[in-house]
């Protein structure tokens, strides 16, 4: 927009003491014409670059002239400056900011301008003969459009020359195989067992969200290496919530076995039985989450309830329901032998739970396209445990004026099932009804009527899984668990108890991906195990492969031996990943 120029024209002056009435639209066209030339002197004040110029992507350059020189033999305690052609700032130094071997207090690290500083505790005590690695990943970036000067390190030796030698390697979950990013990776060289308890390490770095590391320029020797979830960032084993991963033997790191890949699992140790967590904030219902397996675990309460269930759940879960004669706080007592423990509940209001919350039910046993598997009883999972079930509840609808009446029960061992016991025809389509008011919740609330529509499937409308299992597993253990995963769930599980357990075969597989779970079960308790660096023993081994989709009326055949307990990088498809 062009600047409007002001030019004055000569015309018709009158004296201020006559005044002439301005007409309204001259009025309005007059302050118009003020805006329009105020904006245009703002704009023409404000100077742009003419074609806007390109971004900069470029990240800070180190002026070496200027900075502390990098990778200095014998270097002596100093403070260390790293100077760069523009402003820069540091990124979050003491989460991003990596030092190894570590030190008892960490530098201040800060930026100034267009300089990074490093200035060491009067305190620090540098390592003699150690090469120190001051690694600041991507976390210098230049002020203005926050480019990253990637993969920096400011490395120094106070002895005679700079360790070039590297160890690698990736660690994953030792149940689930995945990856685990943010887990140290130490060198100790020391050996002793509680080295990991008591001291820092003398080399680490931390893994990457692919779960790999990589540690660089460490000395020639032999060291104990570690993997480590550091939950308190003290570089040491000290939680018993941290994860660790270890090898069997020292590591040895040489000219001949520089960048040398070490894979290691990472797993969290049992701990001593104990009440974890618990939720209480709705009536009727308290959960109760152990640290270990819960059996054998009895419940009780200080009051006289008018109903009580306890059911065990998996995720080492006891669900505890209740229904008191009158709104009261209590206590719960968690009885067994390796623990006692009291939790107090407060009071809470049974009409407002009722009030709030309706009696209904959630799930049943069909199959995704409303089929009832053949062999199986209906079902029908309710929120809330069944006080009583009328034996008019369940009735069968043959037509608009004659039903039947169906047994219906519920499930002793899990309380919150309505199970129908009868046999449906093969291939007949079935509705039934469960009737209003005739199925009743401890808390005495009752459903509104339920029709439910569904075939019962034929055996050819599923498909058959046989896994044969070779005599070689059982040379070093009789005793394994198989689970068949419908996703993250046990769809069904077996525990192979000996050499006479050569084939399982599962039938009436709903059509479906699937896959097999293969773990070894050392200890004879029906459960994966953790391992324990205290007692030296690693996680039971576990085995995962997707299978090919179930088909109707199709057979599957799964073969495992004892090769499945082999690492394979790239799998085959005829074989199962490892999971160690």
């Amino acid at each position: 927009m062009e600047c409007l120029s002001i030019t004055h024209v000569q015309g018709d002056h009158r004296s201020p003491s006559t005044p002439t009435a301005i007409p309204m639209k001259t009025s309005i066209a007059i302050i118009l014409l003020s805006v329009v030339y105020m904006m245009c002197l703002q704009s023409c004040a404000q100077p742009a670059n003419p074609g806007g110029g390109p971004r900069d992507e470029t990240p800070p350059v180190i002026d070496l002239e200027s900075s502390t020189p990098n990778e200095q033999v014998f270097f002596t305690k100093q403070d260390i400056k790293v100077v760069f052609d523009e402003f820069v700032d540091v990124d979050n130094p003491n989460t991003n900011v990596l030092i190894s071997p570590p030190l008892d207090v960490n530098p201040k690290i800060y930026t100034r301008g267009k300089e990074v500083r490093i200035e060491f505790d009067e305190d620090t005590a540098l390592k003699d003969n150690a090469t120190y690695v001051i690694n600041f990943g991507d976390a210098i970036r230049d002020f203005n459009e926050s480019n990253e000067l990637e993969n920096y390190s400011f490395i120094f030796s106070t002895g005679a020359f700079i360790d070039s030698l590297t160890i690698n390697g990736t660690i994953k979950d030792a149940f689930t195989g995945e990856p685990i990013e943010e887990v140290l990776v130490m060198l100790y060289d020391e050996f002793r067992d509680s080295i990991v308890y008591t001291d820092r390490p003398f080399y680490f770095a931390k893994t990457d969200e692919d779960g790999k590391f990589e540690i660089r320029n460490i000395r020639n020797d032999e060291f104990k290496i570690f993997a480590l979830k550091d939950e308190n960032a003290n570089y040491k084993y000290d939680l018993d919530t941290e994860k660790i991963g270890f090898l069997d033997e020292q590591i040895i790191v040489s000219d001949e076995k520089n960048g040398e890949a070490y894979d290691i699992k990472l797993f969290s140790p049992k701990q001593q039985f104990a009440l974890k967590e618990y939720n209480a904030d709705d009536y009727g219902t308290i959960e109760l989450i152990f640290t270990d397996d819960p059996t054998n675990t009895q419940i009780t309460s200080s009051v006289t309830m008018v109903d009580e269930f306890v059911e065990f759940e998996e995720d080492y879960k006891i669900m505890y329901w209740y229904s008191s004669a009158v709104d009261t706080s209590f206590q719960l007592f968690i009885n067994r032998d390796d623990l006692k423990d009291t939790i107090s509940i407060r009071e809470r209001s049974k009409a407002d739970f009722i009030e709030e919350n309706d009696f209904k039910m959630k799930a049943n046993s069909l199959t995704s396209d409303a089929k009832l598997i053949p062999q199986t009883n209906l079902s029908f999972n309710f929120n809330a445990p069944l006080k009583q079930v009328d034996t008019a509840a369940c009735l069968l609808l043959i037509d608009s004026l004659t039903t039947q009446k169906l047994e219906c029960s519920i499930d002793s061992l899990f309380p919150r099932r309505l199970i129908v016991n009868h046999n449906f025809s093969i291939d007949s389509t079935i509705e039934i009804q469960l009737d209003s008011g005739k199925i009743v919740s401890i808390y005495d609330q009752v459903t509104d009527d339920l029709k439910l529509s569904f075939t019962v499937a034929n055996a050819e409308d599923f498909g058959t899984i046989n896994i044969n299992l070779d005599k070689d597993l059982f040379i070093d253990s009789s005793y394994y668990i198989l689970e068949l995963m419908s996703g993250e769930e046990v769809y069904k599980r077996s525990f192979i108890t000996g050499i006479q357990d050569t084939l399982l075969t599962y039938k009436l597989i709903p059509p479906a991906d699937y896959s097999i779970r293969f773990i070894e079960d050392r200890n004879q308790n029906m459960e994966w195990d953790p391992g324990s660096y205290a007692e030296k023993r690693f996680s039971e081994r576990i085995a995962s492969k997707a299978l090919e989709s179930i088909r109707e009326g199709w057979e599957t055949q799964v073969s495992i031996s004892s090769d499945i307990f082999t690492f394979i990088p790239e799998p085959v498809e005829t074989e199962l990943d490892i999971i160690e």
